[in-house]
């Protein structure tokens, strides 16, 4: 599960590197997929 929610953190990395502003949906799916994964910090 972890490497799940690193995959997103890359993901979400690499939209902003393209000039895809994140909106709440993006954010959204960030913590849950480091939630998920048990990433609190």
């Amino acid at each position: 599960r972890a490497g799940f929610a690193q995959a997103c953190a890359e993901i979400f990395s690499l939209m902003q590197l393209e000039g895809c502003e994140p909106d709440q949906a993006s954010y959204n799916i960030m913590v849950d997929a480091f939630g998920r994964a048990g990433l609190y910090d």
